[in-house]
């Protein structure tokens, strides 16, 4: 059974409306293959909790529903978490089973805090309750997209081109630029 490893997070913020202060993350993994680098697992177990999961609190961590069949081995994962509490740190953990019920080790923990909610306008991603997009808020999504520095922003202030792929993109950030430049509009916060 091979090992699953997160590859990228995205944190997301209110769902349909702010006053139910929920928030989501969306995770994103490669799938592995149910021997090695080869075929397909047969499902995940994927769990978060808001402190640090390990193998002896594996079952003490919210097991996720409605995840589907892992996709062939290297294929591109992605779930969103939601119904999650603003600014809350959640760690998040993911196993793979095979078609013989063979487990993997538990993947790595990844981490992220949810954001705080809405700030009444997509494209404020530097977290500013300004409510203003400005050319910090260019330059904090040029940093995202461009770094490994382990940056975060908003989901729902960052996904400005509409998109419902759960990818922060270039394409976001041209929406952003022509915002800027005069040239187009961004969505207000749901």
């Amino acid at each position: 059974m091979s090992f699953v490893r997160f590859f990228v997070l995205t944190t997301g913020v209110c769902l349909a409306t702010c006053s139910i202060q929920a928030a989501s993350i969306v995770l994103h993994w490669t799938a592995p293959g149910d021997d090695g680098r080869t075929g397909r697992a047969s499902q995940y177990d994927l769990r978060y909790a808001t402190v640090p999961i390990t193998s002896a609190n594996w079952n003490l961590a919210t097991r996720v529903d409605g995840l589907a069949r892992p996709l062939p081995y290297g294929n591109r994962e992605i779930f969103t978490i939601r119904g999650l509490l603003t600014s809350t740190t959640y760690f998040f953990g993911i196993k793979a089973a095979d078609e013989q019920w063979n487990w993997s080790p538990l993947s790595n923990i990844a981490r992220r805090t949810t954001c705080a909610g809405c700030v009444s306008t997509t494209g404020n991603v530097n977290g500013s309750t300004d409510g203003r997009v400005d050319l910090v808020d260019l330059s904090t999504l040029v940093e995202y997209l461009t770094s490994n520095s382990g940056i975060q922003i908003c989901f729902e202030e960052a996904n400005v081109d509409g998109s419902p792929d759960g990818l922060i993109t270039l394409s976001d950030l041209s929406f952003l630029t022509a915002f800027l430049t005069g040239g187009g509009v961004l969505p207000a916060c749901p």
